[in-house]
């Protein structure tokens, strides 16, 4: 099976030799072009060997391990810690990412939710130039004004805020993706949107970062460009095990952090956080 994708201005194809169920949400991102710029191929494997190396990274969703210089992402979801997934990049610098997922003796139908969470996304985008950013992303004017923080700060409720007393659009509830293009940042969109469940394939131009911090008031701060650097970074999603991906994600937020201002907004969930901050970004209040 074959289904084709553009975002953040790539051309993604992926191919199967099972079928697997086209969801709703990834409608917007479905996209006929001729060469693709990074293609996906998916095996069917019946187990994995444990590497007889130690790895050169660890967490609890994966493991990564280096030999020859192919790396190889183990994926580990499964109970028992077993191993689900694998990516490896031996062809990725023809563009070809091959993926193998834990095989089953009888045809399953998989969907384009659970190949896309082994597509080592942060690791194709920075390929292309691009990090991504945990934030809800809202247009308004024409411009991002993204809402960064840890899960549970309560991002998507000033988007939703935003929503509902300036008319801004929400885009994305989960996830940005940012780009430098003629030194300035674009914010793209992409199919990832945790539990917002909303994801609206459109790009705009970065208008400010805001930094998410809970408070019993509503008070904003511009951030000097230090400590802006350290709250955006850690709030990236990066393999760090690739120098190149590092790179890019510090001249990224280099880039966002002298073309554009950079918050923290400490606030409560209400009306009032969203005229502060409005204010400080010279917008009127409806």
């Amino acid at each position: 099976m074959i289904a084709k994708y553009r975002f953040a201005d790539v051309n993604v194809l992926i191919k199967t030799d099972f079928e697997f169920e086209l969801i709703n949400k990834f409608d917007e991102f479905r996209y006929e072009f001729g060469k693709p710029d990074l293609t996906y191929e998916y095996y069917m494997q019946n187990g994995f060997e444990t590497p007889d190396y130690p790895p050169i990274y660890t967490d609890s969703f994966c493991r990564v391990y280096r030999k020859d210089g192919i790396t190889y992402r183990y994926f580990t979801a499964m109970p028992d810690n077993q191993y689900n997934a694998l990516i490896t990049d031996e062809a990725a610098s023809d563009g070809v990412f091959k993926v193998y997922l834990q095989g089953l003796q009888e045809p399953v139908y998989f969907t384009e939710l659970r190949l896309f969470n082994y597509f080592a996304v942060e690791h194709a985008m920075a390929l292309f130039g691009g990090v991504l950013l945990h934030s809800s992303y809202i247009i308004h004017n024409g411009e991002a004004i993204l809402f960064s923080a840890p899960s549970g700060t309560g991002k998507s409720t000033q988007a939703d805020l935003w929503h509902k007393h300036m008319g801004s659009l929400i885009v994305n509830g989960d996830r940005s993706l940012l780009k430098i293009e003629n030194g300035a940042i674009k914010v793209h969109c992409l199919p990832y949107c945790g539990s917002s469940n909303i994801s609206n394939n459109i790009t705009a131009p970065l208008k400010t970062i805001v930094i998410l911090r809970q408070a019993p008031y509503n008070k904003i701060t511009r951030l000097r460009p230090a400590e802006a650097f350290k709250h955006i970074y850690s709030e990236c999603s990066a393999d760090i095990w690739y120098e190149n991906d590092v790179r890019v994600i510090g001249d990224i937020i280099e880039t966002a952090i002298n073309t554009v201002p950079v918050y923290k907004l400490e606030c409560l969930p209400d009306k009032d956080a969203v005229h502060t901050l409005a204010g400080a970004l010279g917008i009127e209040c409806k």
